[in-house]
């Protein structure tokens, strides 16, 4: 397979343009998580051939934004950028969105990027947050078992994938906010079936995605998906 835009130099990038890059170097636009779905992304890339894993990085690289500070904001795939570094990964594949790099300030860029809903500020029991409360590293990112949640939900068919930035993670602070997950063992799928039937009710009309259909019910990772 050959990759058009596949560049060797970061720096030389264009836009749609892709190059390999550290993931402790990447910049998180989230302050959290969910560590049962980083571990669902850890799982796939262990259980791919070393071919079929740089193949599957290629086809899915991690959308960035270059910053005035020479840094690169990713925007997307957080969780893979996660699990990709559990899995023993020092490096992904990045594609260059936008170069904001010659805007005059980080403050104008902050300003661009909250305007574009490019950032979430929130933390992970649903605060606002400021800019320089975010991780600003991968590994940094805390976790927040509504956000597992919210994609099992998804898969279970609670609502539709949106191309809507950080459409998942408004669905996680409203879970957070409408009900509890039970710490027993038996726990987290009960709360699945529980915001499944938040999802579908009216409380729900306005999040990004909502709809009265279904999709298959994702089980892996709750049928022995490794623990960390």
């Amino acid at each position: 397979v050959s990759y058009a835009g596949l560049v060797d130099d970061c720096a030389s990038m264009r836009l749609g343009d892709q190059c390999k890059f550290a993931i402790l170097d990447l910049e998180p636009t989230q302050q959290f998580i969910g560590k049962k779905v980083a571990l669902l992304k850890r799982d796939m890339l262990e259980e791919l051939s070393k071919d079929e894993r740089r193949d599957y990085l290629r086809d899915n690289p991690i959308p960035v934004i270059k910053g005035p500070d020479g840094k690169y904001h990713m925007v997307d795939h957080h969780h893979l950028s996660y699990g990709a570094r559990l899995a023993g990964r020092d490096n992904v594949y990045i594609k260059l969105l936008h170069d904001w790099s010659k805007m005059s300030s980080m403050n104008v860029f902050w300003e661009k990027m909250k305007a574009k809903k490019l950032v979430f500020l929130f933390d992970a029991n649903g605060k606002p947050i400021p800019v320089s409360a975010l991780p600003g590293s991968v590994m940094r990112m805390e976790d927040n078992p509504f956000r597992s949640l919210a994609y099992f939900v998804r898969e279970k068919g609670g609502y539709r994938k949106t191309k809507i930035p950080f459409a998942e993670m408004y669905w996680a602070l409203f879970f957070q906010a409408n009900m509890k997950i039970d710490p027993a063992p038996w726990g987290f799928e009960k709360a699945i079936e529980e915001a499944y039937d938040l999802a579908r009710s009216d409380i729900a009309v306005g999040l990004p995605g909502k709809i009265k259909g279904g999709m298959k019910y994702c089980r892996r990772f709750l049928e022995g998906s490794k623990e960390q």
